[in-house]
């Protein structure tokens, strides 16, 4: 015990030595990210005679609008502002709006430390809207607006676009000049805040276009390939409504209805109601958390499987409660689920234990904390056409079921301004689903998605062992830097499929980023990610020769610089895909190589 004592205050003298190196270490970090800036910007120039495709990053602003960048891509995620209300509904406060340029939708979003931005200096003056608009090369466009408005008795009324859009320009493609694509996004919504209660609503619509480009060369014949059209379209729309109590026991619940279709005769329709309800016992707070949710689709039969119509109710109970007593906090709960194949009259019920502890051994240097989670997600089309759009239009859709994820972590300062996160886990996975390239291609009648152009999903039991880390600096509010990184071991159970080896597809072993924000002056900052994906494995039929391919690990740059010219213009300057890497971001699709956007932003 006095050896362990004795260990203790030797880590609680060594973080106060480093809190007093803190200066040198924030001219350190700054050095550091400058260099970065440096180098990709460099690479920037060096390469400038080669094309690109993501969308750019405009202007830091006044509209709060957190933003998560991923994985660089021809395609990239587009987040529309937050519909969450905010601590005062209705009181007008300072905004700030950040638009970071994002690759495409990825399974292996890299974990993070947990940088927000740089917060900006705040302007003298406040708007309601904002407008911007970026041209890049491969033709690429981003074009983005919102407004909240004021429309009295306490309601204000929002309009959000997002348009990305790219005429593609990949090299070396056997559908040359098909790798173009567009994503549109536009919404409306009113929140009101009355005597007893808040409530908001949004209606939205979404509008897709992609195309099936990832053929393989010198497989077809160049006629063949003259009368491939691999073009696809998706069309969503989405309403959803909350309802928030200022007192009871009724705590707030939330509805969403999505629809979805494609022009391949595939539509969805899906229904979620999520109420909450919160009890008080001796100052304790008791909360339930109550799941409805119901899915229902169609596809075409394509010949791709048996799968043409799928509906699924879920109801799920999950009752919590909390407790801090001190240094030590923990969280007892347990999750009950009934869920129902309805096309195939096939009934389930689960039951998860939910319990977190942490406890604080050093102040706010050291807290230790563990767990155990689990819970049942019910898959979609729109889910996964958003994370992976060249999937073929008719899918297995089943639940996934995370039996158990059992971790163990710690956390805290090693400065006041560098926070630390680690955790070790280990989780079962049933029915993980993976995409893989469609094995049944090559087939007649032949159609737009199958040319061994498209991916299917499948489903396995996984086991993993992972481990996480994340660093966060963050000095003052003009410099912030995160690192993180994640390793993953997946072990795959054999389920008796022989076509399908039992494999974790398109899983990365490593995933890991660097990310760093510097606000220069009030006039300009500038922003640097780096991120890096591992070797992912995928499957695919060669002239009835089924065999496990591999796509390569990639590692991508961007750099963004901010302008802002005076209160309401701001001008910013994008550069992705820096190192000019054509890599697969999925087996045989390829991205597009070094990208450069200037924009131009405006608040009102």
């Amino acid at each position: 015990m006095n050896r362990i004592f004795s260990m203790l205050m030797t880590f609680i003298n060594t973080t106060s030595l480093i809190k007093t190196n803190s200066q040198s270490m924030q001219v350190f970090l700054k050095k550091i990210l400058l260099l970065l800036c440096f180098l990709t910007g460099g690479v920037l120039w060096a390469q400038q005679d080669t094309t690109e495709t993501d969308e750019i990053d405009t202007q830091r602003l006044i509209i709060i609008k957190p933003y998560s960048p991923t994985v660089s891509d021809a395609i990239k995620i587009r987040q529309k502002p937050s519909q969450e209300r905010e601590a005062s509904l209705f009181e007008k406060k300072e905004i700030e709006y950040d638009i970071h340029s994002v690759p495409v939708a990825s399974t292996f979003t890299p974990e993070k430390g947990r940088a927000s931005g740089v917060k900006r200096i705040r302007q003298p003056e406040l708007y309601d809207s904002y407008a911007a608009l970026g041209i890049g090369n491969y033709t690429n466009i981003h074009a983005e607006f919102y407004t909240d408005l004021d429309v009295g008795d306490r309601k204000r009324f929002t309009i959000d676009l997002q348009h990305n859009s790219s005429q593609g320009g990949i090299k070396d493609l056997a559908l040359k000049g098909d790798d173009k694509y567009f994503d549109t996004k536009f919404g409306m919504g009113l929140k009101s805040e009355e005597d007893k209660f808040f409530w908001g609503g949004r209606i939205g619509f979404l509008h897709q276009q992609y195309n099936w480009y990832g053929i393989f060369d010198n497989v077809f014949t160049l006629s063949t390939l003259d009368e491939v059209n691999p073009r696809h379209n998706y069309i969503g729309l989405s309403l959803d409504g909350n309802l928030e109590m200022k007192k009871g026991v009724f705590d707030r619940a939330d509805l969403n209805f999505q629809h979805f279709k494609d022009d391949f005769s595939s539509s969805e329709n899906r229904i979620i109601l999520k109420p909450k309800l919160k009890f008080e016992v001796n100052d304790e707070n008791i909360t339930t958390d109550v799941t409805l949710d119901f899915l229902s689709g169609k596809f075409k039969n394509h010949g791709l499987s048996n799968h043409t119509k799928y509906s699924f109710m879920n109801v799920g109970v999950y009752p919590s409660y909390n407790y801090d007593y001190g240094d030590i906090a923990f969280t007892l709960g347990a999750e009950i689920f009934y869920s129902a194949d309805i096309e195939h009259s096939d009934q389930k019920f689960y039951l998860h234990p939910k319990i977190k502890a942490s406890y604080h051994i050093a102040e706010e240097f050291l807290t230790a904390y563990a767990g155990l989670d689990g819970g049942l997600d019910q898959n979609s089309y729109y889910g996964f056409a958003q994370e992976n759009p060249y999937v073929a239009p008719q899918l297995a859709i089943a639940p996934t079921h995370t039996q158990f994820d059992l971790f163990l972590g710690a956390k805290g300062l090693l400065t006041d301004e560098l926070f630390y996160d680690a955790r070790a886990g280990y989780k079962s996975v049933k029915d993980q689903a993976l995409f893989h390239a469609d094995s049944e291609t090559f087939r007649e009648p032949t159609e737009e998605f199958t040319y061994n152009n498209a991916f299917v999903v499948s489903y396995q039991d996984i086991k993993t062992f992972y481990f996480q880390a994340g660093l966060e600096y963050k000095m003052e509010e003009d410099l912030q830097f995160g690192l993180g990184v994640t390793f993953a071991n997946h072990s795959v159970n054999e389920r008796g499929d022989d076509e399908i080896p039992a494999e974790a597809w398109n899983l990365p072993s490593l995933k890991a980023n660097i990310t760093g924000d510097y606000l220069i002056s009030e006039k300009w900052n500038v922003g640097a990610e780096l991120f890096y994906v591992g070797e992912r494995k995928d499957f695919i039929i060669d002239y009835d020769d089924p065999k496990v391919v591999k796509a390569k690990g990639f590692l991508d740059a961007n750099l963004r610089v901010n302008y802002q010219l005076n209160d309401q213009i701001g001008f910013f300057l994008k550069g992705n895909n820096l190192l000019n890497d054509n890599y697969d971001r999925w087996y045989n699709y390829k991205v597009q190589g070094i990208q450069g956007m200037i924009g131009l932003s405006y608040q009102f």
